[in-house]
């Protein structure tokens, strides 16, 4: 038998396309999961930052003098901004007093980054609420 005219791949050949090929199947993988893991940190991430904007629209829905009521610690709760103990995220809700007539409320959620994790940076959202923007009756 000739194999020297046999046309085919050596053994060596064989062995340094399948490790090339291993090699480009495991970039693709690692990419697709850093995509995937990206996607659902920045959908929480939206939804922190929209439960933190509802709470100060909350606030502007309250009765001035009943604002004092929104505030908490580290409050469990829901994608709806619901209190529940088994909630994914963690809110934080103070209001401090800058005059008579007006609060400055911050939000600051929390929210899962996978593996069990919190966000090391909260979603913030800061504004002040006025007396004056509050639609309240006032009776003469």
């Amino acid at each position: 038998m000739n194999i020297r005219g046999s046309k085919g791949f050596t053994i060596t050949e064989v062995v340094i396309a399948s490790a090339l090929l291993i090699v480009g199947v495991t970039a693709v993988f690692s990419a697709a999961i850093s995509s995937i893991r990206t996607q659902y940190m920045s959908s929480n991430l939206y939804h922190a930052t929209c439960l933190a904007r509802n709470r100060v629209q909350r606030g502007l829905a309250l009765p001035f003098d009943t604002l004092p009521a929104l505030a908490s610690d580290n409050d469990s709760v829901d994608q709806d901004g619901n209190a529940n103990a088994n909630g994914p995220y963690l809110r934080t809700t103070t209001l401090a007093l800058v005059s008579s007539n007006c609060y400055t409320i911050t939000v600051e959620v929390s929210f899962p980054i996978g593996g069990g994790a919190m966000s090391a940076t909260p979603a913030v959202i800061q504004s002040k609420i006025a007396r004056a923007m509050h639609s309240e009756v006032i009776e003469e």
